[in-house]
Parts: structure tokens; sequence; C-alpha cells
């Protein structure tokens, strides 16, 4: 079973949100030079990759869960944002700051854009009628 699908999910995530977040970015390091916002969006992803490892091993898990029970994979995608989402919500509510609310929103944004862009590799998928159930 080729279990890259949630790391992929997982740096795509990362990678792409503090993207989407740039015009904050911009505002909290008062619209500095390029190198300044390069700095922020390091340090970003960064705290990110450390705050959002809870969530990562949470889905690391159910998405084993779910391909060692073959689900289609399309459920197996919903199932993921959905944890990933609440991961986001409580983890940010529980740091708080002026800046959680849109922090929300951008990386909301972003694992749903992950989530739609990357596939689940295909010898993930169960090919009806040649099934091997144990």
């Amino acid at each position: 079973m080729n279990t890259t699908f949630p790391f992929k999910h997982w740096a795509t995530t990362l990678a792409i949100a503090p993207v989407l977040l740039a015009g904050s970015l911009l505002d909290f390091v008062n619209h500095s030079s390029f190198t300044d916002v390069l700095g922020a969006w390091i340090m970003v992803l960064i705290f990110s990759a450390f705050l959002s490892i809870p969530v990562f091993i949470c889905n690391f898990f159910l998405f084993y869960i779910l391909m060692k029970k073959h689900v289609k994979p399309v459920m197996i995608k919903f199932a993921l944002s959905i944890m990933t989402l609440l991961g986001i919500i409580i983890t940010l509510k529980l740091i708080g700051g002026y800046l959680a609310n849109t922090l929300i929103v951008g990386y909301s944004v972003a694992t749903l854009v992950s989530i739609l862009l990357l596939k689940i590799p295909q010898d993930n998928i169960l090919i009806s009628g040649n099934s091997n159930m144990e």
C-alpha cells in the first residue's frame, strides 16, 4: 500500500497556505521588503509544520485504516478534509491571536485546494471483482 498521499497533502497544504495568506503577511510585516516577506513565509512554514504534526498523525492513521477497509478514494479525501479542517480550527482557536480567523480561512482553503489537486495513487484503489479480502 502506497502511503505517500497523507505526506503530499500535508506538504502541499503547508506550502499553499502562506501564499494564500500573503496579504496578511504583508500587513504583519508592515509592507516591508521582499526578503522580510520571504522570511515571514519561512517562519510561518516552520511553525505550521510543527503545529500541524498532531493533525498529520491523525490523518495518516485515518488514511491507513480507510485504505485497509477499501473505502473509495473520494470518501477518503472527504474524511481527510473533515479531519484536517477540524484540526486547523481546533489548533488555531487554542493558540488564538488576532490573525487566528484569517489563518483558519487560509489554511482551510489550502487544504481543500491540495485535496482536490492530489490523487490517491492507483495501487491504492481497489479494483472491483479482483479483491483479496482478508
